[in-house]
C-alpha cells in the first residue's frame, strides 16, 4: 500500500470506527506533544472531517520542544477548517 493510501484507509478507520460507536462521538480529542507520533495521529483525525480538538499541555518543557507542538497547531489550523487548537501550561499545577 503507498503512504498516500495508508493516510486515506487509517483516518477512514477512525471516521467508521467513531461512526459504529453506539453514541457517536461528537469530536475527537488529541494531546500533542509536537513529536511524530502526536503529529501524525492528529493529522490523521483532521483528515476524517470530524470535529477535531488538539491540546498542547506542557509541564516544564523546554521551549524549543514546545514550539514544535505550537508549530504543529498552527499547520493544522490552516491546512483543516474542523480543528481547535488549546494550550493548557500545567507548570503551577503541577508544582501544586
Amino acid at each position: 500500500m503507498k503512504p498516500s493510501e495508508k493516510k486515506t484507509f487509517i483516518s477512514n478507520w477512525i471516521k467508521d470506527y467513531v461512526n459504529e460507536m453506539p453514541n457517536k462521538a461528537e469530536s475527537l480529542v488529541i494531546g500533542i506533544s509536537g513529536g511524530i507520533d502526536s503529529s501524525v495521529s492528529s493529522t490523521l483525525s483532521a483528515m476524517t472531517g470530524l470535529k477535531t480538538i488538539v491540546v498542547s499541555m506542557p509541564i516544564k518543557q523546554k521551549k524549543n520542544q514546545h514550539d514544535l507542538s505550537l508549530k504543529h497547531q498552527e499547520w493544522l489550523t490552516k491546512k483543516f477548517k474542523n480543528v481547535e487548537v488549546y494550550t493548557l501550561e500545567l507548570d503551577k499545577l503541577f508544582e501544586t
